[in-house]
């Protein structure tokens, strides 16, 4: 049975914060041992210079592409996992939940025959650096590898996390992570009679741990009996009418998620084209910013998934209330951490091994970060934890559209090539769009107009 729109009270508060701590958790803890994976990744390579640093994190530019397809497919199943969840519809959750696995199938395909057999084509976006390209493309023609495994256990645990099954995704990326540690440890600088190989051992060390992690979450999963391994068949009996409202709905997510990935990949050129130290300096910072905003990650699931719910039920009030809280929490928690991340710049920065112009880049990078970060926070659980859960992704395609190439890209552009600012100054002007996002979501929330039944 359907309840009224607008018509339940909204939780107590205690209720609130029990729901945030059961979802959110296992959620941060996942992204948390994810992004420091990708700082022990920066930290260890960073030890062999500041060619190696820029090489693997532009390298890592291309992946990024191809990951911004990935979560938006991902989140298209997550989206009608979470309002079906909110019905008990578990065939038609298995059954989005495998189309969403065959499209990751095909797009990871292509961007390995891309990366495996012309590496330097995608290397030459970001740089004109010829030791850069080289050492970048030795390391992408190994990590493609990984391209698969990293889309299916994004799409897989998605699904998971919509039916609040949020702590088999956890036991996978732990094992990944301490996998992944541990081989780059061998294989970078060849300890315990491995083979020292550079910046490719890093990449080989990815691609083994991504892999061995995918295999621990099909293990757990069909160990537990979760109904989306039962009667495989259902999913080739797909509805036309259910086909065409995930693939409507996965497109927009794609095309806005793909509008942000070249923005972001855009900005990554210039920074790479004002100077290499430049783009070290984000690399780092990059690296930190991935590892600070699990929190909110965290806090985006947790969101997505009680609003998705709610919405499969009918129960608009209740959404739009709990989109209230999410947005408060998310506030303070971004103004609290964005503090810290001012105060412990140098402390967060000390063990990168490199240069001084690199070192003061990136050290004045975090602090023009830490000032944003309230803002970035802001917008992280808006768009990812209540405009995705509410289906209004169009709107979310069009607001990125006039924040990334409207305002942030001239801005890059003209400040990055041609009054050649430093780096710090360049990234203060980019993030001048999160105050124009903040401002027009906020409109949109007390609309309600974001609230859509896709179901």
């Amino acid at each position: 049975m359907v309840n009224k729109p607008w018509g339940e009270i909204p939780a107590s508060r205690k209720d609130f914060y029990k729901t945030l701590y059961r979802l959110a958790l296992p959620v941060t803890l996942q992204s948390f041992l994810s992004s420091f994976l990708g700082l022990i990744d920066n930290i260890m390579v960073g030890q062999l210079g500041d060619v190696a640093v820029a090489s693997v994190g532009l390298a890592n530019q291309f992946f990024f592409v191809l990951l911004l397809m990935m979560i938006p497919i991902s989140s298209g199943v997550s989206l009608f996992a979470a309002q079906f969840w909110g019905t008990g519809d578990m065939a038609r959750i298995q059954k989005v939940t495998f189309l969403g696995l065959f499209l990751t199938l095909i797009s990871s395909l292509f961007f390995f025959i891309l990366a495996f057999f012309t590496p330097h084509f995608p290397m030459g976006w970001f740089t004109r650096d010829d030791s850069v390209i080289a050492l970048g493309s030795s390391y992408l023609h190994i990590v493609c590898w990984g391209y698969l495994p990293v889309g299916l256990n994004f799409c897989l645990s998605a699904a998971l996390r919509s039916t609040q099954e949020v702590k088999i995704p956890l036991y996978a990326s732990m094992a990944g992570v301490l996998l992944n540690t541990l081989l780059n440890y061998l294989l970078i600088y060849g300890n315990w009679g491995f083979p020292r190989l550079g910046v490719p051992g890093s990449a080989l060390a990815t691609v083994i741990a991504h892999s061995t992690a995918l295999g621990i979450l099909l293990i757990v999963t069909f160990m537990r009996k979760r109904d989306y391994f039962r009667n495989l068949g259902q999913v080739f009996h797909l509805s036309r009418e259910l086909g065409k409202r995930f693939f409507s709905q996965t497109a927009i997510l794609i095309a806005k998620d793909l509008i942000w990935a070249v923005g972001i990949s855009a900005y990554m050129m210039i920074y790479a084209r004002m100077s290499t130290d430049a783009a070290a300096s984000m690399n780092i910072t990059n690296t930190v910013r991935e590892l600070v905003i699990v929190v909110f990650i965290g806090v985006s699931t947790a969101s997505h998934i009680v609003i998705g719910n709610k919405i499969g039920k009918g129960d608009l009030e209740g959404a739009y209330h709990e989109g209230r809280r999410y947005l408060r929490l998310s506030l303070i928690l971004g103004l609290i951490v964005g503090l810290g991340l001012i105060l412990l710049r140098t402390i967060i920065l000390m063990p990168y091994k490199v240069s001084e112009p690199v070192a003061t880049g990136a050290m004045n990078v975090m602090l023009v970060y830490g000032l944003f970060f309230g803002l970035y926070a802001y917008n992280q659980v808006f768009v990812m934890g209540i405009l995705r859960p509410g289906g209004d992704n169009l709107f979310c395609a069009l607001m990125d559209i006039l924040a990334i190439w409207g305002i942030g890209f001239p801005l890059a552009l003209v400040s990055g090539l041609i009054w050649k600012l430093p780096v710090e100054y360049v990234f203060a002007l980019i993030s001048v769009q999160e105050i124009f996002k903040s401002g027009i979501m906020i409109f949109r929330f007390r609309s309600r107009k974001w609230i859509h039944r896709v179901i």
